[in-house]
């Protein structure tokens, strides 16, 4: 389990204490402060960035046109830039680093990966799907969310 999700507990008292959840660091080189976000504030934010170039295909999936990667590669990296220096000013922390795109990329793929990991905890899975199709229906409830 990650470090991102919940644990629980009760106390004498009867009062349930859930841990600090959601909440990851991130650190751009050594010499860079280390910074806090709320990983699902954030997806949420890039999932309506990140859809805002992409067109359905003819096997429903939502996909960026060739002729739109290098506008959508700018999207992340302004994207991921804006949160990195709202941290940074949030948290009081001095000037933000300037992303590259490949740090822009890894950032937003992080963010990503945590939330979908927050996301399948809190939803209640099959066993097993009883068919490919299944599967792909339970992945798209998952980041539709």
């Amino acid at each position: 389990m990650s470090d991102l999700l919940t644990k629980t507990t009760p106390s004498a008292n009867g009062v349930v204490k859930i841990s600090r959840r959601g909440l990851a660091k991130f650190q751009f080189g050594d010499d860079d402060a280390p910074f806090e976000v709320d990983v699902l504030a954030v997806y949420d934010q890039w999932y309506v960035v990140n859809w805002q170039l992409r067109v359905i295909d003819e096997k429903g999936d939502g996909v960026v046109p060739t002729d739109k990667q290098d506008e959508y590669g700018q999207n992340r990296q302004t994207f991921a830039q804006a949160v990195v220096n709202s941290a940074y000013e949030s948290q009081k922390l001095g000037a933000a680093p300037v992303l590259s795109r490949a740090e822009a990329e890894a950032f937003i793929d992080e963010i990503s990966k945590k939330a979908a990991e927050l996301r399948n905890f809190t939803f209640a899975k099959k066993d097993t799907p009883s068919s490919p199709q299944e599967s792909t229906d339970q992945e798209r409830i998952n980041f539709s969310q």
